[in-house]
């Protein structure tokens, strides 16, 4: 076993942040320009942000940190739509909801559009049982 030697280190460079930018600052495109190998970037969200460059498709403002981000479909499932990047988009969670009742308001109904959250324990579940006598008091 031997030290190892400073010489046989790579020097790696790094760019220095622009001016006074910040990750809280908004500006999205930026920031994910500087982190390409970001994990999030890889995923189907983080594709879809480069792709509209950090706008929601529906009101077409820039996605700010704290926003709800969901990924739709363009096409939805139930009419033919297909599960590939081309067919989703980046909403805001009320502009999903938002473009959903106009959907529905044209008589197109999504099947995988959850409108509602599921119960997180049957304990705590939304919908009461009835009882096996109904609702006699005898």
């Amino acid at each position: 076993m031997s030290l190892w030697k400073h010489f046989r280190t790579a020097i790696q460079r790094h760019i220095k942040v622009r001016g006074t930018a910040s990750p809280y600052d908004g500006n999205l495109i930026y920031w994910a320009q500087r982190l390409k190998n970001h994990p999030m970037t890889h995923s189907t969200l983080g594709k879809l942000l480069k792709n509209d460059k950090g706008r929601c498709r529906y009101c077409g403002l820039y996605f700010k940190d704290g926003d709800l981000v969901e990924v739709d479909h363009i096409w939805p499932l139930s009419l033919g739509g297909m599960e590939t990047i081309a067919n989703l988009q980046a909403l805001h969670r009320h502009c999903h909801d938002q473009r959903h009742a106009e959907l529905q308001a044209k008589g197109i109904h999504d099947k995988d559009h959850m409108v509602e959250e599921p119960c997180a324990e049957k304990s705590a579940c939304t919908v009461l049982k009835t009882s096996k006598r109904g609702d006699s008091l005898a």
